[in-house]
């Protein structure tokens, strides 16, 4: 599994978003056998859109919240994003930290509504915590790493092994943190992870075609 996290950079929101997604399009289009590895975890205002206009193209929301359909102003709700055509969600981002007391109940709540989750752990300690939730995924991400390029699975190997005896076979192991290319995925293949997050490397690439046809073919 490859995310594909646009964040909330100006070329991969808004007008930037179409022009991804026109990328992502004719990349499936393309080589039809890529699309279900590839996920594209979208900005909350371009959601909705993305879905409408590529129905058949993997989208993730960036974050969702504890909270229950009406009264919740302001709130991302599971229900929502479902009715949206959203399965799926990031939860508990670096960027975007949840992670409480509460946590293991949260997940349990939104999961209940059938939306599947990518929950993201700092730590081997806040992994053996989010397990006891069962999320769908659980992304292991060392918050040194992010943006720098250097990929977690080259920089801290060790860690990435341990991460991977823990949720294998409970939860599907996916790592990020510094991933850029296909040998920093193919490494994590290598060492059992089931996917990949990417972010910067390719939402800043001039050719996004190119570049998520690169980060892709480890799953090919």
């Amino acid at each position: 599994m490859l995310f594909l996290n646009l964040k909330n950079y100006e070329e991969t929101t808004g007008e930037g978003f179409i022009k991804t997604m026109d990328a992502l399009k004719k990349l499936n289009q393309d080589f039809p056998e890529l699309n279900q590895h590839i996920y594209t975890v979208a900005s909350n205002i371009d959601l909705r859109l993305g879905k409408s206009l590529y129905p058949e193209l993997n989208i993730v929301s960036q974050h969702v919240d504890n909270k229950k359909p009406g009264q919740t102003t302001g709130w991302i709700v599971a229900e929502n994003l479902l009715n949206s055509g959203i399965e799926y969600s990031f939860l508990n981002h670096a960027e975007h930290r949840v992670l409480d007391g509460n946590i293991v109940q949260y997940i349990k709540d939104v999961q209940a509504t059938g939306l599947k989750l990518i929950v993201c752990v700092e730590s081997l300690e806040e992994v053996k915590i989010v397990l006891e939730a069962q999320p769908f995924a659980i992304a292991f991400e060392n918050k040194d790493l992010i943006g720098t390029g250097r990929s977690i699975s080259s920089e801290r190997p060790e860690s990435v092994i341990e991460f991977i005896s823990l949720v294998k076979g409970k939860s599907k192991a996916i790592m990020g943190a510094g991933v850029a290319s296909a040998e920093d995925i193919e490494a994590g293949i290598r060492l059992g992870a089931d996917g990949a997050i990417v972010s910067s490397r390719f939402c800043l690439a001039e050719d996004k075609y190119a570049k998520a046809m690169e980060l892709a073919k480890p799953f090919a």
